[in-house]
């Protein structure tokens, strides 16, 4: 009980008979698709094709959609598979020209890429036509046990490649994760499985701790007057597999538990009514002050202030349990609603008062991916959307063909390729002028993160400069581990080495750190260090080699790297006598071009 809980699926019928006792207008739809599919059977599984009907119209229903979408989920298929038996006129005159849209628009949606490019050049994705075409997928996606093996990866893939995407544009949350994996489960059946046992398993996922928790919250915030529920909301299988793989490939390539993604579990903290809006950030202040150092200053989001361009609205913190980290979201009730459902949850009227609002535009990229935009969006953020360090080195766009400004709106169905500078290393200011909402924050934090590096950088010059090199050394790292450890732990730089270059930038005192190394034993005359740089090419790493060994160089630590464009580096910690060094300083000298020795 506990899992379907937490895990909630899609309740449908598929059977006619249990979808009796509608309006007339359903009613009347039924009986057509029962009709023009009679003799019609479904392919994967032999039964009545009428059921398939029944089962996407049951899902609109569930979902929320309104009686015209569901009219058309039941007619969806009828006029693509009996063009002769019912046409687009025969669905207006007897159901008005919105339905028969909606079912031209479902009709002409196709999943391969040539289909979708010729389909979307003629209009832009309406949020009923993909609401249709989503929950026809799903229950395509239900239904795929008795399919071939390559027909099931084959329509999982494009699940994940177009409707997934599809749903999440439209801010249709519980779909994209619904739809995503179950796809998960066929492309990758053994990763599914293995991230399947870890998030299953994950103690913050235990009854105890989301109930014990549950009321924790309830109880600080109902006890300072404050009108809130608590609920939770647990991430996808397939979202948390890839925000783990993103991690790794962002970072230094290690494994990353998901003890350190926040979204496995979601406590969401919901204020009663919309105009007690303001009472979202004093239970957040609220929470800070009783969870104290648990709080992850550092990741924060604020989408309340200003809304994600799907329309998603809370406030987000992060706090480390020892369980793991947990994500603590605050939102009224009623945007709430809209965070999971998205436009589901947008009246008729809304919809209609600015149509284009809510409609997405599909760009296409050469590798044949597609990205799903709003309308308004300019050639920045469709590089931001692909990937934020495609974005930060884009200069400008080949779009079908022809070079356009970054700051142009790209057209639906262009065909799109981001042209970058690979040297480009931090974003334009100018950019923040022109790009849409969720585009402007992801440049912000790289500008964030560009300013600190900065200053990390000029900290770490600082004390090579007035400390590391008098004493033999070139590089903080290079020092053996436990001593690195122990002079980090005591000058307060918890969060590794980048704390003490920032410090060093912010004016630690340089006496302070050479008296810590001197009791630590990195004293003067202790170890040399030789860098080389250059062209990377064969046997420049065994001649160094060759040159220490011969000095009598006794090596402690040994770094090389590559770049790009092949140029190498190498550095070498060693213990050597001063006649030793004086040799290798020579040698090195005549053999290398870029060099240096401390």
């Amino acid at each position: 009980m506990f899992w379907a809980e937490i895990r909630p699926g899609v309740d449908f019928v598929k059977e006619s008979e249990a979808f009796l006792g509608k309006s007339d207008r359903v009613m009347m739809a039924l009986a057509m698709a029962a009709e023009v599919h009679k003799e019609d059977r479904r392919k994967t599984t032999g039964e009545p094709y009428l059921n398939h009907c029944v089962a996407v119209a049951s899902i609109l229903e569930a979902w929320g959609a309104d009686e015209d979408e569901i009219v058309a989920g039941l007619l969806h298929d009828t006029v693509e598979d009996h063009a002769d038996d019912l046409n687009l006129d025969t669905i207006t005159l007897y159901f008005g020209e919105r339905v028969a849209h909606l079912v031209s628009g479902v009709t002409k949606f196709g999943s391969d890429f040539e289909t979708l490019k010729k389909v979307t050049s003629e209009s832009l994705i309406e949020p009923g036509v993909a609401l249709i075409k989503l929950a026809d997928r799903l229950h395509n996606m239900l239904t795929m046990e008795k399919m071939p093996p390559s027909s099931q990866r084959k329509n999982a893939k494009e699940t994940l490649d177009v409707y997934a995407p599809l749903a999440e544009s439209f801010g249709m949350w519980q779909v994209k994760n619904y739809l995503a994996d179950i796809a998960f489960s066929y492309t990758d059946p053994r990763r599914f499985s293995e991230v399947k046992e870890l998030i299953d398993n994950d103690p913050r996922l235990k009854a105890d701790f989301m109930e014990r928790e549950t009321l924790e919250l309830e109880q600080v915030l109902k006890g300072a007057g404050l009108n809130v529920v608590v609920e939770h909301q647990v991430g996808g299988y397939y979202e948390l597999a890839e925000k783990q793989r993103m991690t790794v490939l962002r970072e230094d390539g290690r494994p990353r538990s998901f003890e350190e993604i926040t979204d496995v579990v979601s406590f969401r903290v919901l204020v009663d009514k919309e105009e007690d809006l303001a009472d979202c950030y004093l239970a957040m202040g609220l929470l800070r002050l009783y969870y104290g150092e648990a709080l992850e200053k550092n990741r924060h989001d604020d989408y309340l202030a200003e809304p994600a361009m799907n329309g998603y609205s809370a406030i987000h913190d992060t706090y480390k349990f020892t369980e793991g980290c947990i994500e603590i979201a605050f939102t009224t009730k009623e945007r709430e609603n809209f965070n999971n459902w998205g436009v589901l949850r947008l009246s008729r009227q809304t919809h209609s008062e600015d149509p284009e609002k809510f409609s997405r535009k599909v760009v296409f990229t050469p590798k044949r991916e597609l990205v799903f935009l709003e309308p308004t969006a300019r050639g920045i953020d469709l590089a931001y959307k692909i990937n934020p360090l495609l974005g930060l080195k884009a200069v400008a766009l080949r779009v079908d063909g022809e070079i356009k400004d970054l700051s142009d709106v790209v057209g639906n169905a262009s065909l799109v390729e981001v042209i970058t500078d690979i040297h480009q290393t931090s974003p334009r200011t100018e950019w923040l002028s022109y790009c849409n909402v969720e585009t402007r924050r992801m440049i912000e934090l790289q500008k964030t993160k560009s300013e600190r590096d900065g200053v990390v950088e000029r900290g770490k010059e600082m004390l090579a400069e007035m400390v590391l090199k008098e004493r033999g050394v070139l590089e903080l790292e290079d020092l053996p581990e436990g001593v690195l450890n122990k002079l980090l732990i005591d000058l307060g730089c918890w969060n590794g080495i980048e704390s003490l270059y920032y410090k060093m930038a912010f004016g630690l005192d340089v006496e302070i750190v050479k008296k810590k190394l001197t009791d630590l034993g990195v004293v003067m005359g202790l170890y040399s260090t030789v860098r080389v740089k250059g062209e990377n090419e064969i046997g420049v790493s065994e001649n160094l080699a060759r040159i220490i060994a011969r000095n009598g160089g006794d090596v402690r630590r040994r770094v090389e790297t590559v770049d790009e464009q092949e140029r190498y580096e190498m550095r070498v910690l060693m213990i050597v006598g001063y006649e030793g060094k004086k040799k290798i300083e020579q040698e090195v000298g005549e053999s290398f071009i870029e060099w240096e020795i401390a």
